[in-house]
């Protein structure tokens, strides 16, 4: 085999390997935690930790959180809601305190849906899937 055609070979092969961790990288699963640690900012807003800000996104709560403390709070449950068309999906993930109490965090991408595949998500409506399973078994992909 001559070197052209050895350096040919060889720039296909690692096109065709690019090719294929391209494919595989667009679909990503993730986990929500197990646990986030919460409070109220100096604005009197949700702040919460422990989880990738670039998928997820505090969205409501009922704790009352105590001046300057931080409650640090378990996954509970999972929801998905689904457009009628099923194009866009809002997911949120809701987390209990001792009391209770819960936070909700959700997903920033519309792209992202349910992981039909590893979770344990039911059909709870044509538009809306829930997962009580645990959280990791609420996993989504986007």
């Amino acid at each position: 085999m001559t070197v052209k055609m050895k350096a040919l070979v060889g720039a296909s092969l690692l096109f065709i390997a690019g090719l294929g961790n391209v494919a595989y990288a667009s679909i990503e699963s993730y986990y929500p935690p197990e646990r986030i640690n919460c409070r109220l900012n100096e604005a009197n807003r949700l702040t919460c930790d422990g989880f990738n800000r670039e998928v997820l996104t505090e969205d409501t709560t009922t704790v009352d959180f105590p001046a300057g403390k931080d409650e640090m709070l378990g996954f509970h449950s999972a929801v998905a809601y689904f457009t009628p068309d099923h194009n866009q999906a809002t997911l949120f993930f809701t987390y209990h305190n001792a009391k209770q109490k819960m936070v909700k965090l959700k997903t920033m991408d519309v792209a992202a849906r349910p992981d039909m595949t590893n979770g344990s998500w039911k059909k709870f409506k044509d538009d809306i899937y829930t997962c009580h399973a645990g959280y990791m078994n609420c996993s989504f992909v986007k």
